[in-house]
């Protein structure tokens, strides 16, 4: 459905009235916590007022708001922290801010607090891994989340925690009636994503020495369970205990070591500074290269150290657990046992991705740029036969929605992707009349990207659009190089005219850059992928949208390689509709109220010069159409928000 329609209303309602009837709990899910908490602090309230005015009762409409383990602060962990002299400063800010946070908060969510810089610090505050966590008195942030979750009408959640449920095959959600999904279009690139791995050699590496030291994970458990101990003569056996895991540990650590050197020797070979090249598929011809078999030697000794140290752990834990007593005890076996469900996972993605690779998963590797960090992926080829088994055979009701999900105007390439048989589709225009309201201008005259002096053009479009309009204007690149480049060739010029210029990356995250929008209308603001859609603004809309290249993914990507494979011609089949299905969502950023009036600017030229090109301009909505040259688009943009030009 288009924008404007009332997507969020048109299933929030029924939904409501759903439960409320006796129809059981509905599951709402959105790929974004953006529109999740948009849901929750905005829309569902609406509808429960509506509700009240049609005669319900208040507050007889549950809602709760469900999010992943990671999210949520873990009191004992963070009572355990403060307990200890802390690391670092770091350390010592965040569990201040986390102190003061505590006052306050009723959910212990992390988006309450700020802690962008210190997300790895509250990783090791937060639920998750604290599956082991037994029963307690006190709070207990996760528990009470699910605890209101599993009484609630209205459940909403993220993708994420769908899939996750699903890979568990449940346990994560509560029994539901109905199951709408929102932002549809994003469920197989989640899916992809949380139905495969990903082994991050610093994590690993991490996660392995967090163990071992005299500060380390298992030397705080040998402390504490000796606090607690029920019966001092035990203390033989525990210390013995103690110190074969710290040892298997550190031979763990030096095996993890080694692997990753061979392994970022091997890859170091295929992806060069000159390629700009940071992922490689790990194709049978990588394979069987004669360095290959050095990779699975350092695997067979990591694998190896692996099972050492995660039998020795579970010793560990079980005879502390079986000795000793006490909260503190208990934070202690918490941190161990989350640490050896990580190592128990990475070591399952090592064995998938060295020796044992299955025919329908695509692995590869990706090099962290400047020092070199190697993580090792696995996804699913194809994740419709696994939504198909795992969500669509068994949930009762499934609704699928969002403003992109057709391409070429019909539901096929997004059925075939996530499994969808049957049911019932429906395709909505918008109520807008976007001939009044939006004008699509291309400059004829600019070069195709990558050619001589289309860096140079794409920077004075960008300039002559931002002064004509002079407010809001949004501008949208496919990569961080070329966004910089951009921002660097006009930031002086448009500042000096009066014009911020923020960018994604440099001046913040989406939300703070799309928030300088509202804050100063007399700003450019640059973006990549994440700005294409998902962060709107609160008032009032962009009133111009510069796309500066055409949204094709990276030829070399390997999921989208493998996939655009399995077509007989991959780039018109594959690649071109995943391209304008991104392009259509970039428009969507426009037009949000039917006073609105915008310019949507196209410096790509192949959607004039190639017959591809106009299958891009038909995924959007009938609009005024443009060709103009570089010299003349600025007073096109101009004349058009003078309300000249229009039908």
């Amino acid at each position: 459905a288009g924008t404007g329609v009332g997507k969020s209303f048109a299933y929030l309602v029924p939904a409501a009235l759903h439960a409320l009837g006796g129809g059981g709990t509905v599951i709402v899910s959105t790929n974004t916590i953006n529109l999740q908490e948009q849901l929750s602090q905005k829309d569902i309230p609406v509808v429960a007022r509506l509700l009240e005015v049609l005669g319900l009762p208040a507050g007889a409409l549950r809602v709760a708001q469900l999010k992943g383990r990671a999210n949520y602060l873990c009191y004992r962990r963070w009572a355990h922290a403060m307990a200890t002299p802390p690391e670092d400063e770091r350390e010592a800010r965040v569990l201040g801010k986390c102190l003061v946070w505590l006052q306050d908060t009723a959910t212990g969510d992390r988006h309450e607090v700020a802690l962008l810089r210190d997300g790895a610090m509250f990783a090791r505050l937060s639920a998750q891994g604290a599956s082991k966590c037994p029963p307690q008195e006190g709070p207990c942030f996760l528990r009470k989340a699910r605890a209101d979750a599993f009484g609630a009408d209205i459940v909403v959640v993220n993708h994420a925690l769908v899939l996750s449920d699903l890979a568990m095959d449940g346990g994560l959600l509560p029994a539901h009636d109905a199951l709408i999904i929102d932002e549809a279009h994003h469920l197989e690139t989640v899916a992809t994503r949380h139905l495969g791995f990903e082994v991050v050699q610093q994590q690993l590496i991490g996660s392995i020495q967090s163990l071992d030291g005299d500060r380390g994970l298992i030397a705080d458990l040998g402390r504490t369970a000796r606090e607690g101990l029920r019966r001092p003569a035990a203390l033989d056996p525990l210390a013995t205990r103690v110190d074969g895991a710290r040892a298997d540990a550190g031979r763990a650590a030096t095996a993890a070591g080694r692997f990753y050197e061979v392994l970022g020797a091997v890859i170091a070979d295929l992806v060069t500074p000159q390629s700009g090249v940071s992922e490689v598929r790990l194709t049978p011809g990588v394979r069987g290269q004669p360095a290959w078999s050095q990779v699975e030697i350092a695997w067979e000794n990591l694998d190896l150290g692996l099972a050492r140290a995660l039998a020795s752990l579970a010793g560990l834990v079980a005879e502390a657990d079986r000795m000793g007593t006490g909260d503190a005890l208990e934070a202690s076996l918490m941190n161990v046992s989350g640490v050896i469900e990580a190592l128990s996972a990475a070591r399952e993605g090592l064995r998938q991705a060295v020796p044992e690779p299955a025919p329908e998963m695509v692995y590869w590797a990706s090099v962290r740029r400047g020092d070199g960090a190697v993580t090792l992926h696995g996804a699913p080829l194809a994740v419709g036969p696994l939504l198909k088994e795992k969500l669509f055979e068994r949930e009762r009701c499934v609704v699928l929605t969002g403003g992109t999900l057709t391409s070429d105007g019909a539901f096929v390439r997004l059925r075939h992707a996530i499994g969808l048989e049957g049911g019932r589709d429906l395709a909505l225009g918008s109520p807008f009349d976007y001939r009044r309201a939006v004008m699509v201008a291309v400059p004829e005259d600019i070069s195709e990207p990558g050619g001589y002096g289309y860096a140079r053009s794409v920077a004075r479009a960008i300039a002559d659009v931002a002064t004509a309009v002079r407010e809001r204007v949004l501008v949208l690149f496919t990569s961080y190089s070329a966004l910089e480049n951009a921002r660097t060739a006009v930031r002086g010029d448009l500042e000096r005219a009066g014009i911020r210029v923020v960018a994604q990356g440099v001046d913040g995250p989406p939300r703070r850059v799309m928030r300088a929008l509202e804050e100063k209308p007399e700003t450019v603001a640059m973006g990549v992928s994440s700005l294409w859609e998902g962060v709107d603004l609160e008032e009032g809309s962009v009133r111009a949208l510069v796309v500066a290249r055409l949204p094709f993914d990276v030829p070399t990507e390997p999921v989208f390689a493998a996939r655009s494979e399995l077509y007989e011609n991959g780039f018109d089949e594959y690649a071109v509709p995943e391209a304008a299905m991104r392009f259509r969502q970039g428009f969507g950023r426009m037009i949000r109220a039917h006073s609105d009036r915008g310019s949507f600017i196209v410096l790509d030229r192949r959607v004039i010069s190639k017959a591809y090109g106009q299958r891009f301009l038909k995924a959007l909505p009938e609009c005024t159409y443009r060709q103009v040259t570089l010299d003349t688009l600025g007073r096109a943009v101009a004349e058009w928000h003078r309300g000249e030009g229009a039908p």
